[in-house]
């Protein structure tokens, strides 16, 4: 009975997940680095994923790009922008409490 009450009890004590710090949309010039980053809360942990212009982006379909959520601080990083990479991001937090997202834009300029 006791464990069947802390499994209800926790569940109300979740929490849907937060942007404490949101992304910034970035311009960078075509070769160099450009990062998103943000802090998101909420319990249980929630689970991250990115879209680019409403489309699901990952490890397996861009190589290219570095993706990180430790302790809750998300990133997405380019470590060579590219002019195909300019659009619109948006991270998506999850948990069994709810949904939070936060969006950028990248624009990637060609350098004269």
């Amino acid at each position: 009975l006791s464990d069947r009450f802390d499994i209800e009890e926790n569940r109300e004590l979740g929490r849907p997940p937060h942007f404490t710090q949101t992304l910034v949309s970035a311009v960078a010039a075509c070769g160099d680095e450009a990062k998103f980053q943000g802090i998101v809360i909420g319990w249980p942990s929630p689970e991250v994923t990115w879209k680019k212009d409403g489309v699901p982006i990952s490890k397996t379909t861009n190589p290219e790009l570095t993706f990180s959520n430790i302790g809750g601080h998300v990133s997405l990083t380019f470590p060579t922008s590219q002019l195909e990479h300019s659009g619109k991001y948006m991270c998506t937090a999850k948990n069994s409490s709810g949904v939070a997202t936060s969006s950028a834009q990248l624009v990637v300029r060609r350098m004269l």
